[in-house]
């Protein structure tokens, strides 16, 4: 998409550009607009010894990761893996950008929620950074 400028009459194209906020983020200029790019929270579990701890961590996590901006999308419900992905518990929390997911995984209230897991639960957690 070209957006032409009305003074000059040139195109100008939206470009991706990296900025000082008030941390480093991806931002997308755009019609006069900027966006920072979203940031997501993904945690897969591959095994659940003791669901009880699993509990008292949601009990801890879910709150701490909405105080830090965090929005639960998928937690626990019907999941299907392809390839060599797993049928298993999967969690997906979307923030209002990359550093802010960063962020709230290493926020003391929410690595105290983890450290309730102990070695109850095999998982694969990452944070990813969104297009848009």
């Amino acid at each position: 998409m070209t957006v032409v400028h009305t003074a000059f009459g040139i195109g100008i194209k939206p470009v991706r550009i990296r900025c000082l906020v008030s941390v480093r983020e991806n931002i997308r200029i755009e019609k006069g607009r900027s966006e920072v790019a979203k940031g997501y929270l993904v945690g897969t579990y591959r095994s659940v010894q003791d669901p009880e701890r699993l509990a008292e961590y949601g009990a801890l996590a879910k709150p701490a990761l909405e105080a830090a901006g965090g929005r639960i999308l998928a937690r626990g419900g019907r999941v299907t893996g392809f390839e060599l992905g797993i049928a298993e518990r999967t969690v997906l929390v979307e923030f209002p950008s990359y550093a802010a997911a960063l962020a709230a995984y290493r926020s003391a209230s929410y690595q105290q929620a983890v450290a309730v897991l102990g070695d109850t639960v095999r998982r694969d957690v990452r944070v990813v950074e969104g297009l848009d």
